[in-house]
């Protein structure tokens, strides 16, 4: 076929009622030159360009639905993760025929329940891997004199969670609950009555787990 094309128009052109001459093709030779100068700068072509950009981020990186999709993936990951460690102990517990409740599982007591005691296993798991990152990053010798997580008992026991733990090594690193999370939960709890804020921000939420992830390596 005898005639000229534009790749953009002719793949990403969608519009209706606009010149499509490059897109089905300009066999037309006559003043080639000012009607492609024309095209160029022409609204639907420059519309087709950007699809066009659009098009090849998305085939390089992914798109926004797969992201979220891979992030919702991670997300089921880790809770499964979590929870084959949860199984793990009920099934050892049941095998031995031990019991899963102490006579008090109080913050103050020192007999838990077979359970707990050893979830508090899993936990010396958490605080041996900030003590590594710490060692990793060159400050396990230099005090640190405040730590901050959310209010899980896990993280935030006085008795045994992890930031009494990590007091045993630097007594001086005062809990403070993080502020951030604070704050989440505050939103939370304002949102609950409000329906419309609170698909605004969840919404928000997906995004930022869309941005948060690393794409993949592109070689």
């Amino acid at each position: 076929m005898d005639a000229v094309f534009c790749f953009s128009c002719r793949h990403f052109q969608t519009d209706s009622g606009v010149e499509d001459s490059f897109r089905k093709g300009l066999s037309d030779w006559k003043k080639l030159s000012s009607k492609l100068e024309k095209h160029a700068h022409s609204q639907a072509h420059l519309n087709c360009m950007v699809k066009w950009d659009n098009y090849k981020v998305t085939a390089s990186s992914g798109s926004i639905a797969a992201k979220l999709s891979r992030s919702h993936e991670d997300s089921v990951e880790k809770n499964r993760s979590y929870l084959c460690k949860i199984v793990d102990i009920v099934r050892l517990l049941s095998k031995l025929g031990l019991p899963f409740r102490g006579h008090r599982e109080g913050s103050e007591s020192e007999s838990c329940g077979d359970f707990l005691e050893h979830l508090a296993t899993r936990l010396a798991g958490i605080v041996e891997a900030i003590n590594k990152g710490l060692e990793m990053c060159g400050l396990k010798h230099i005090p640190i004199v405040a730590q901050s997580y959310d209010g899980a008992s896990v993280m935030s026991g006085h008795v045994s969670g992890v930031q009494q733990r990590i007091k045993e090594t630097h007594p001086y690193a005062v809990y403070v609950h993080c502020l951030a999370h604070k704050l989440n939960l505050v939103l939370v709890g304002c949102c609950a009555v409000n329906r419309s804020v609170k698909t605004v921000l969840n919404v928000i939420g997906k995004l930022y787990s869309v941005f948060a992830v690393k794409p993949p390596s592109i070689h």
